[in-house]
């Protein structure tokens, strides 16, 4: 519950943040990559496509042989590096169960706008169970610099998406990008 707070508190102040400072940055984001390891994954494929400056649209498609268990965990993974010779910095290492996390995030008022955007652009369900031998698609979900706080340092990042069964990882979305100065 204490984390609860924790996340409003912060989510609060980085809403205040973003409305008083304006951007100094471009987003870059290089390339989108989808793996599937293991079965229950039958397909998993992504495409990234360069909108406009700091505007792209990922499209992504997902079959499943069969019902995947209530037991697969999602886990997020951000790193960050600032400076060409610095060492990369995990920012979030996050592991949650998948049918928990549909099931509960549009209960979350700070990011019920970007929930909503992803269910208008997905045929994803709002809860379990996710079917077998059916295509779920993300169609054209923009991402630009205004999904990024202000106040953000220009940087690298490597952000990544993992579905595991008991420990067991058996597909990956990865996102890589920057955030570079205006000129």
């Amino acid at each position: 519950m204490l984390l609860h707070w924790i996340f409003l508190l912060l989510s609060t102040w980085d809403l205040f943040l973003q409305t008083q400072a304006k951007r100094r940055f471009y987003l870059e984001l290089y390339n989108a990559s989808c793996n599937e390891f293991t079965l229950p994954v039958l397909t998993f494929e992504c495409n990234l496509i360069k909108v406009a400056r700091s505007q792209y649209a990922i499209s992504a498609s997902a079959i499943f042989d069969r019902e995947l268990p209530r037991s697969v965990e999602l886990g997020i993974i951000l790193y960050t590096k600032h400076k060409s010779g610095e060492k990369s910095r995990r920012l979030t290492n996050l592991k949650i169960n998948f049918c928990d996390l549909i099931s509960h995030v549009n209960l979350i008022p700070m990011i019920k706008e970007y929930v909503v955007y992803f269910y208008r652009t997905s045929n994803w369900p709002i809860a379990c169970p996710i079917l077998g031998n059916h295509m779920y698609n993300i169609t054209n979900l923009t991402v630009s610099e205004e999904d990024i706080p202000a106040y953000r340092q220009f940087s690298q990042f490597n952000f990544s998406l993992t579905l595991t069964n008991k420990g067991k990882q058996f597909s990956t979305f990865k996102l890589i990008g920057a955030l570079v100065p205006r000129t």
